[in-house]
């Protein structure tokens, strides 16, 4: 555990917690996104698929001081006579040095209980326990309120929690403008090995790529593996007739694409079929099933938007059934 500059950096080879839940569960960006973030911001490179200046991104961050504020008014009263609590913004990241780089948390806030431990229910309707300090995360979140928090937020809190020695945390969720929500957690020892053992991997492959090597996360995504594996510029063909694996992809593929033009091809006729039995009317029930083809408007465009003129075209779907 140590400190450096407010914001963990990746140049410094600090892996902070907003990221670390993205290489163990699916989040907003995958763990290659973020490997290659790490290289270019290292190499002084801009960093790619950024979302940090995004408008939802940039609201919560400017509302943390009001989303804490509201959060210590409604806290205040779950104290003792003689208790008190108060809330300070770390002014450095928090570390934990691992074996080639480290683990980071800058925190949104720290809660300062003394004297005794303060007794505070969560939006689950569970009691804890709190003594001490206690780590603050704020979220701005757009969804429902009855949604569960984000998998990663929780590896985010954990990792706070392992950076700073704090044995609870608080994800503290500002729900559509106006709900304030937060739900506590204890420190979890199985979740904080798995982040220990994700950063060590991230900061493995992170030396690997940058010495050469093909150390990168499995590919999500055809789209993401084109942009992993670039090309070596050589139009030479090379002979691979011996990897057998490669044999039987390229038969996987050839027949799913086979299948995949079979399948379209029996789609669009039993859609064309379909669409003349119901002819004008937009919604029809059959069995469990309900056919829609219903009429639609989107404004025409000539490179900008035409004023009150309007294109009609119709949506066809089919839902239901088993």
């Amino acid at each position: 555990m140590g400190d450096s500059g407010r914001k963990t950096s990746y140049k410094r080879k600090e892996l902070g917690g907003s990221v670390v839940g993205s290489l163990l569960v699916k989040s907003f960006k995958t763990p290659n996104q973020i490997l290659k973030d790490a290289l270019n911001e290292y190499e002084g490179k801009e960093a790619t698929n950024d979302i940090a200046n995004e408008p939802k991104v940039v609201a919560g961050r400017e509302l943390e001081p009001v989303i804490l504020k509201i959060f210590m008014d409604q806290v205040k009263p779950f104290c003792t006579n003689k208790q008190k609590v108060k809330m300070t913004v770390p002014n450095a990241a928090h570390l934990y040095q691992l074996k080639n780089g480290k683990l980071g948390s800058s925190l949104d806030g720290m809660l300062h209980i003394s004297p005794g431990n303060l007794e505070l229910s969560d939006y689950t309707k569970k009691v804890f326990s709190l003594s001490k300090q206690v780590v603050l995360e704020c979220k701005n979140y757009s969804g429902a309120a009855e949604d569960e928090p984000y998998p990663a937020y929780k590896y985010q809190i954990q990792q706070a929690l392992l950076t700073t020695g704090c044995e609870h945390g608080i994800l503290v969720r500002f729900v559509r403008g106006w709900q304030l929500q937060w739900f506590v957690y204890p420190r979890d020892h199985k979740m904080i090995d798995e982040i220990i053992n994700a950063g060590e991997d991230f900061w493995n492959r992170f030396d690997g790529v940058r010495q050469g090597h093909d150390y990168w996360y499995p590919p999500q995504d055809t789209k993401e593996a084109s942009e992993i594996y670039k090309g070596n510029g050589s139009k030479e063909v090379q002979d691979m007739s011996t990897h057998n694996k490669l044999g039987i992809l390229i038969e996987q593929y050839v027949s799913a694409s086979a299948d995949e033009k079979d399948a379209k091809k029996r789609k669009d006729a039993a859609s064309m079929y379909m669409k003349e039995i119901v002819g004008a009317n937009e919604v029809v029930q059959f069995n469990n099933y309900i056919i829609r083809h219903s009429t639609n408007q989107k404004k025409k465009t000539k490179s900008v938007t035409i004023p009150g003129e309007f294109t009609s075209y119709r949506r066809f779907t089919v839902e239901g059934g088993k």
